[in-house]
């Protein structure tokens, strides 16, 4: 295991001094319209953008709100790869990550029904976790919104069945129960629609949202795979609500949608979809 991960996306997506980042986040909190969880409805899932601060910063912040004051947490990262091609899953293999705001503890040991599944798709793919940013921009969220000491699992999930997605699926399950003293959080990175017009734009994330907001998990890869609708994390998000239903979960909260070109003022653009949403 490597040692420390060093931010590879500071000043690109979000702000690389300290200072300057604290601000930006409360920006993004101070135009997110969520409150905090009330201890019995914690959430299990969030799912939020990964574009820069500046265009779904507050969306995410929306998502974050809900597990403010979180103690004890173990954060189980789930997002797209964006650079390097990946089947199955990758798991970083990094002890801790760096982002502007200080260091945080990556798990040192992968538990055994996790590391059966990487070990059975042929291998794992660490190295495609270097550059990319799907995770990373979540980090400084969780740094201002979990109890300090909390340790976070990352994994970059690629194209998979549905055998290798209800696989996965228990082996995250399993530590989500067996996690004990630790509260298990998994979070879910994904934008939505790239590159369509407004109008389709509109269409497009609104059915996602409606989709995700059943848990249809058998809905929602469907439709993504007839291009009825559109998300990058596609497969993180098809997992997490699979996971959310194995785990007795009905339904999720959807706390924000909207888009690129209604953030910037210029919806005759091509846009990009964002969506941030609570499973508790």
């Amino acid at each position: 295991m490597q040692d420390e991960r060093r931010e590879a996306c500071a000043g690109l997506f979000y702000p690389a001094q300290p200072e300057e980042l604290r601000e930006e986040l409360a920006r993004c909190f101070a135009h997110s319209a969520t409150d905090a969880h009330s201890g019995a409805d914690a959430p299990l899932v969030l799912i939020a953008p990964h574009a820069g601060y500046s265009y779904s910063g507050s969306v995410a912040a929306c998502a974050y709100n809900r597990a403010r004051g979180l103690q004890n947490a173990l954060v189980v990262l789930l997002g797209p790869s964006h650079h390097v091609y990946i089947e199955g899953v990758a798991v970083a293999d990094y002890s801790r990550w760096r982002t502007p705001l200080g260091s945080i503890q990556s798990i040192h040991e992968i538990p055994s029904t996790l590391r059966s599944f990487v070990s059975r798709q042929g291998g794992n793919n660490a190295a495609a976790h270097t550059r990319e940013h799907s995770l990373e921009v979540q980090l400084p969220f969780l740094q201002t919104v979990l109890a300090p000491g909390f340790c976070i699992l990352p994994l970059l999930v690629g194209r998979m069945g549905s055998a290798e997605l209800d696989e996965l699926a228990a082996a995250l399950t399993e530590i989500a129960r067996g996690a004990q003293e630790k509260q298990v959080l998994f979070v879910c990175s994904t934008d939505l629609s790239h590159d369509y017009n407004y109008a389709q734009a509109k269409v497009m994330d609104g059915k996602l949202a409606e989709i995700v907001s059943r848990l249809d998990a058998d809905e929602f890869i469907t439709a993504c795979q007839a291009r009825r609708i559109e998300a990058c994390g596609m497969y993180a998000l098809w997992l997490c609500m699979s996971l959310a239903r194995g785990m007795g979960r009905e339904s999720a909260d959807i706390l924000a949608l909207t888009n690129s070109g209604e953030i910037i003022g210029d919806t005759r653009s091509r846009i990009v979809g964002y969506l941030s949403a609570s499973v508790a």
